[in-house]
């Protein structure tokens, strides 16, 4: 029984961070390059989370622990995602004049 509800918070604590990091990248931090955009949205979307569950359940050590697992793995998701759609800036310039 507790093998299935640890596992079960591990599963809910990444989604939840992938949830709040896919959210705010639409909306933040478009114009840095790829890893400290991926750690300005991580860290924000880690900031939201253990706010939010540390003033429902009161215990905001609690939250910043188990988010922090979930925010790590979603920091190296987010770097790839991002490194991998990035263009550097010469790559943009105008090369026809």
């Amino acid at each position: 029984m507790t093998l299935t509800v640890v596992i079960a918070v591990i599963f809910s604590v990444i989604l939840v961070m992938l949830i709040l990091s896919w959210l705010i990248s639409f909306v933040a931090f478009g114009k840095l390059k790829p890893v400290p955009r991926a750690v300005a949205t991580v860290l924000t979307a880690w900031t939201i989370a253990t706010l939010l569950y540390g003033y429902n359940s009161g215990s905001f050590l609690f939250a910043g622990i188990i988010y922090g697992a979930g925010a790590a793995i979603v920091f190296w998701e987010r770097k790839y995602r991002y490194e991998k759609h990035w263009l550097p800036d010469d790559h943009r310039t105008d090369t026809f004049s």
